[in-house]
């Protein structure tokens, strides 16, 4: 079996239908994930330990609760916002319910791509850890689980459902899908640096995932994909904190 790049650039550029929704609800929906980012942050840090939170210091633990939060916030939101316009159903809608052409070898070429884009961070020193693992020395069996809640499951499904589900597929219905795959990577990799955008070691590494699941959202036609993909990185992200903590 032999790969052919003409191809595969072919089908990436290949239009899908226009989703049943426009730009302006995607960035609605993008700028309501931001809210309720900041209000989960908030709430969880004041409610697990208020004379830190009223500091700005928030515990990783804090961090990923708040993730938690805010992913099944946003999929409340999302599910509310296009509700009745999607034409047989919000998950086909959302290509939620469409598979890669084969999960395992997308699996392991994920953890390659995410093992490759962390020798960013090893070449200006640094950890290059998401920010919700930082300081995960002192956590506990429970904070790990509730991390790998947040880094596997919760956030690459709000996630990429936000961002390759619902603002692709809007770009992509008003510019060509290249332009598409690049402002959705740009969106992706503000959501990462949230929390930190004065690293900028963080913002090369979240911007290479995020052109890499943008091109294989544009190529696999399918938000399942980008899921899986994000799910694997945040698996990857995990390993590499017990390595360096346990």
């Amino acid at each position: 079996m032999t790969f052919d790049l003409a191809a595969s650039i072919a089908r990436a550029r290949t239009n899908e239908p226009a989703p049943g929704w426009q730009l302006t609800t995607a960035l609605g929906l993008l700028m309501a994930y931001f809210v309720a980012r900041v209000g989960a942050l908030a709430l969880v840090s004041v409610l697990l330990d208020a004379d830190a939170a009223a500091q700005g210091m928030f515990s990783p633990l804090a961090a990923n609760l708040a993730g938690i939060v805010t992913g099944l916030v946003t999929l409340g939101l999302i599910g509310l916002a296009l509700r009745g316009r999607v034409r047989g159903g919000l998950i086909p809608g959302l290509r939620l319910g469409r598979w890669p052409g084969s999960v395992l070898l997308l699996m392991i070429f994920s953890i390659a791509m995410a093992i490759l884009i962390d020798f960013v961070p090893l070449l200006f020193g640094t950890i290059g850890l998401p920010v919700a693992l930082q300081g995960m020395a002192a956590a506990e069996m429970p904070g790990w689980l509730i991390a790998a809640a947040h880094l596997v499951l919760v956030g690459p499904l709000a996630e990429m459902t936000l961002v390759f589900g619902v603002l692709y597929p809007a770009l992509a219905a008003r510019r060509d899908n290249l332009r598409a795959v690049l402002f959705s990577a740009v969106a992706y990799t503000v959501i990462q640096v949230f929390d930190n955008p004065a690293d900028l070691v963080l913002w090369s590494t979240a911007l290479l995932a995020g052109v890499y699941f943008g091109g294989l959202r544009a190529h696999q036609k399918s938000t399942r994909a980008t899921v899986i993909a994000a799910a694997m990185f945040g698996a990857f992200a995990l390993f590499k904190a017990l390595r360096l903590f346990l």
